[in-house]
């Protein structure tokens, strides 16, 4: 699906269609094509109009590629970047590829799911008050609001893991093992995504691009900042995972020590009674006392005697 806008001297043009791109395309006017689950015939369309290169089109068309800047001279820079937020109904990172592709006067965005970041941007440009509207411009509110997006996640992971913290201080385990290992899945999956999504915005504020102009080159410098805390929170977020799973570890192997312990005191109880025991069963003919007629019942006696006193002793021992 295409959702074409226009912008001449910063005012959004009106009744615009497909057949019109072209004619718009001139140094006051600026056309943005946002492709959502774009079709072949999508593609072969903005292939053939903003005469891109065959590799551009298959990246755009590949939705799980990793993050990417290709500068095609003077003609376009194309940009995969990566949208991320936490979806609160399954406590879960989500993640989605929008790709940028900007020249001098467009900018072609795709993206497979919806985009709170791009209908957010396109409601501010489309409103008509701000007085220079730039492919540049577009791609920088795009990708700061994606940024903003992180920090917010960022906040969200922190408040998961503090909680998830918490319960394994009270001792409430269950689950907590699977839930931390989507913690940690997750985390590397976002430091591949970040890493060189820093490095792509780094490449584009010391000016690589030649598209991007020399007045926008400070803002990107400002996302890049914005990445570089993000990646230094996610590393925070890293350690803190581990140490949540080293108070796991730590709290289970405790309780099987637990365990382990009563199994001891239980068997280490039973041992005298049983060698008492294992006497009396021995196959000879003439046990002392095996003929008394009290003798089993001072036999249980014993081993009563023995048992009781076993349990004492460890009891207050290891109280």
């Amino acid at each position: 699906m295409l959702k074409i806008a226009a912008f001449k001297r910063g005012k959004p043009v009106k009744n615009i269609s497909v057949k019109k791109i072209r004619g718009l395309m001139s140094r006051s006017s600026m056309v943005w094509v946002d492709v959502e689950r774009g079709s072949r015939k999508d593609f072969d369309f903005i292939s053939k109009t903003f005469k891109l290169h065959p590799l551009t089109v298959e990246d755009m068309r590949n939705s799980n590629s990793l993050p990417k800047i290709d500068i095609v001279g003077k003609e376009y820079t194309m940009v995969i970047f990566h949208e991320v937020y936490y979806d609160r109904q399954v406590k879960k990172i989500r993640m989605s590829e929008v790709d940028f592709c900007i020249g001098k006067n467009f900018i072609i965005t795709v993206h497979q799911v919806a985009s709170a970041s791009i209908e957010s941007v396109r409601r501010k440009f489309m409103s008509g008050i701000y007085p220079d509207v730039s492919p540049d411009r577009v791609m920088h509110g795009v990708m700061d609001s994606e940024v903003e997006g992180y920090v917010t996640m960022m906040d969200q992971l922190d408040s998961e893991i503090e909680h998830l913290e918490n319960r394994l201080l009270k001792g409430r385990t269950d689950g907590i093992l699977g839930i931390l290992s989507d913690h940690r899945r997750e985390v590397t999956e976002l430091r591949k995504i970040v890493g060189p999504q820093r490095e792509i915005i780094s490449k584009i504020y010391h000016g690589e691009s030649p598209i991007v102009s020399e007045g926008m080159l400070f803002y990107f410098r400002d996302i890049s900042d914005n990445m570089f805390r993000f990646y230094s929170s996610l590393e925070s977020h890293r350690d803190a995972v581990t140490s949540a799973f080293e108070t796991y570890t730590s709290i289970q192997s405790n309780n099987i020590n637990k365990v382990l312990k009563q199994l001891s005191i239980i068997s280490t109880v039973f041992l005298p009674m049983s060698f008492v025991a294992g006497i009396y069963g021995t196959n000879f003919q003439f046990v002392p006392g095996l003929s008394h007629s009290y003798g089993f019942y001072v036999m249980l006696l014993l081993l009563l005697v023995i048992g009781t006193g076993m349990y004492t002793y460890f009891k207050r021992k290891y109280k």
